[in-house]
This record gives structure tokens, C-alpha cells and sequence, in this order.
């Protein structure tokens, strides 16, 4: 589960870092990465993804559907 925790942990710091570089005061954004961080959320701990490598697949696999 720590492998878990230090996925979700890099996750969200590279969403942060995201969301800074797009546009910090669009509501809208805030808004989707908000849903978008959520949604991965559960991939990760479902998936039990324990790399990065995995949630880019699952995040590849989101964005094709």
C-alpha cells in the first residue's frame, strides 16, 4: 500500500504543477483536474498501481475510450 501511497503522492504533485502552468484562476480547470485527480484516484487504488509507468497506461487507456 505505500507503493500505492507514493503513486498517489506523484500523481497529485504532477497535476498541481499542471494546473499551475495552464491557467491557476480558470475555474473551469480547477474544475476538471479536480474531477480528473479523483478519477485517477480510483484507478491507482483499484488497479493497485504501484509505478507511475502504470498510470500513465491507465491514464492512455482513459484518454482512448
Amino acid at each position: 500500500m505505500s507503493s500505492n501511497n507514493s503513486t498517489l503522492t506523484d500523481f497529485n504533485k504532477a497535476l498541481k504543477d499542471v494546473y499551475e502552468r495552464l491557467n491557476p484562476g480558470d475555474e473551469r480547470c480547477a474544475s476538471f483536474l479536480e474531477s480528473f485527480r479523483k478519477m485517477m484516484e480510483r484507478e491507482i487504488e483499484e488497479k493497485n498501481l504501484e509505478t507511475l509507468d502504470g498510470l500513465v497506461g491507465a491514464i492512455n487507456s482513459f484518454l482512448s475510450n
